[in-house]
């Protein structure tokens, strides 16, 4: 599992697969839009839900990005995709923010040493 921040403002938090987006995950784009659910090759595929920034959403089974099936916020699929997704984000967020606080001090033990 992977957690990116892209300089365009995206996050991603999820599953990865060589160099690319792969399995469960969770999408916020900087235009507050996020998509939670699976990927394949950096499109989504499979069940998932897009949320827009104005809180509609969209749910279902998606195929190469686009929605294919529509289906109830609620209906047991989705809401195991999405389970799984906030699972592994939160799990990522924790590891990346411990990981900072050891970079942190790292940075900060370097800056402190005396010039050679």
């Amino acid at each position: 599992m992977i957690f990116c921040c892209y300089r365009n403002g995206d996050k991603y938090a999820g599953e990865c697969f060589g160099v690319g987006i792969h399995g469960f995950g969770v999408y916020c784009f900087s235009n507050g839009h996020c998509h939670e659910g699976s990927w394949h090759d950096g499109s989504k595929q499979g069940y998932g839900m897009d949320t827009f920034q104005n809180g509609d959403s969209n749910c279902g089974e998606q195929d190469s990005g686009s929605l294919n099936k529509s289906l109830p916020p609620l209906a047991d699929t989705v809401l195991q995709a999405n389970l799984g997704c906030r699972k592994g984000q939160l799990k990522m967020q924790f590891i990346f923010a411990e990981s900072m606080k050891g970079l942190e001090v790292e940075l900060q033990l370097q800056l402190e040493l005396p010039p050679r």
